[in-house]
């Protein structure tokens, strides 16, 4: 892969064969690199570079500065804060990540379900909390000398009291930072590949308003399914005057559906559809965005890329990415309102404007391919720092 050049960061050997519009960061991690560090975790209650140098360095060379990945007691004021994650800054410029051992889970109602045994969510926070190697490893360079320690949460939306490093979050509070999927497909060079072989011509896209995703967001109860804002949207499309103008479909039941009974009543309703590669949206003038769990990482920042023009359902919920606050309606970017009442109107709008919403596609995908990694990595430098200055108060530990 050609990854930004004059940038001194090699990609993992492995190749990206999975589909390239996977939302699932463990869909495309390095799994001999979660295995061994997991092993390793498990065995001894951490993970030295120093051990196992040689073969990791030549695939990550921007492991070079991590000094362990290792699990530490719980630490009550922390807890208390809701964190559960963090990484140490040393002086000479190496980092280490520290995975908090949480044993009185009961303590703790704010604890998701995969943090409540820590061996077994290991690898999913693993491969959340690696990518940020990437940043950390230019981050001594740019602050020599700077040490301390900086919360962090590697789930789908912000959690934790105070100033903490998330990948998306509805709280003010949070600093927010480019998320592991952008970091460790090297700002989606493998779609950016894809496109420059397979992208079409506007003029040959189809005037249609296209989604593929899966059944994510929150829910209390399976046979609530129909009341999830994806659900919902699915079912909007079916009952518009122009239904011709929208393809929206469900691609994926994830496992947070236990109900056999809910499962098969939504793969007969009618909103479903087999899997489809991203680049398949390339074929649509219009794609349109709406938060899962949080914000869609991925599938915002694909979308971008095609260059079609994408509708982003407001938050509902108020989530936001390090570069939401690039995002200008109309300009690079189409709002939508969470309840889609303007929705058919905005779509008939942009196929009446065709040049305007070319124009807006266009400015969605010279935003999103501007956003190199190296651009992006320099953006967090600060950002770490500020969260480092904020806490102060954990140097101790």
């Amino acid at each position: 892969m050609n990854v930004n050049q004059g940038f001194r960061i090699i990609p993992p050997e492995k190749e990206i064969n999975q589909p390239s519009g996977s939302t699932y960061l463990m869909d495309v991690f390095d799994n001999e690199l979660l295995d061994l560090i997991d092993e390793q975790i498990i065995n001894q209650g951490y993970f030295s570079i120093d051990e196992h140098g040689a073969d990791i360095l030549q695939k990550y060379p921007y492991f070079l500065k991590l000094k362990e990945v290792r699990l530490i007691p719980a630490i009550e004021k922390l807890l208390d804060r809701q964190i559960t994650q963090l990484i140490k800054v040393h002086s000479d410029g190496s980092f280490s990540f520290l995975i908090t051992r949480i044993e009185e889970t009961h303590k703790y109602s704010f604890l998701l379900n995969d943090e409540l045994n820590v061996h077994q969510s290991v690898k999913m926070i693993l491969s959340r909390l690696l990518p940020l190697a990437m940043l950390f490893d230019k981050f001594g360079q740019k602050y020599p000398g700077i040490s301390g320690i900086v919360p962090f949460f590697y789930g789908d939306k912000g959690r934790g009291l105070g100033s903490v490093l998330c990948y998306d979050s509805n709280f003010d509070h949070h600093l927010l930072l480019p998320d592991s999927d952008f970091l460790y497909r090297y700002a989606y060079q493998d779609f950016k590949d894809q496109l420059a072989t397979q992208s079409i011509p506007w003029e040959a896209r189809q005037e249609i308003l296209y989604w593929r995703g899966s059944a994510t967001g929150d829910k209390k109860d399976d046979h609530k399914w129909r009341m999830m804002p994806r659900f919902q949207l699915c079912q909007f499309a079916t009952e518009v005057a122009n239904k011709d103008l929208f393809d929206i479909k469900i691609t994926r039941i994830t496992n947070r559906f236990s109900s056999e009974e809910v499962i098969a009543e939504i793969k007969n309703s009618g909103l479903t559809a087999p899997y489809a590669a991203a680049i398949d949206q390339v074929n649509y003038k219009y794609l349109i965005d709406l938060d899962g769990h949080g914000s869609t990482w991925t599938g915002l920042f694909l979308r971008l890329l095609t260059g079609s023009t994408v509708l982003k359902v407001n938050s509902e919920r108020g989530f936001r990415q390090w570069f939401h606050d690039r995002l200008i309606p109309w300009e690079n970017y189409v709002p939508v309102k969470s309840d889609f009442s303007d929705l058919e109107e905005t779509v008939v709008y942009l196929k009446n404007n065709d040049e305007l919403a070319h124009k807006i596609g266009s400015a969605g995908g010279e935003l999103a391919y501007s956003m190199t990694l190296e651009n992006e990595i320099n953006y967090a430098l600060p950002v770490i720092f500020q969260c480092l200055d904020n806490n102060k108060d954990l140097q101790s530990i």
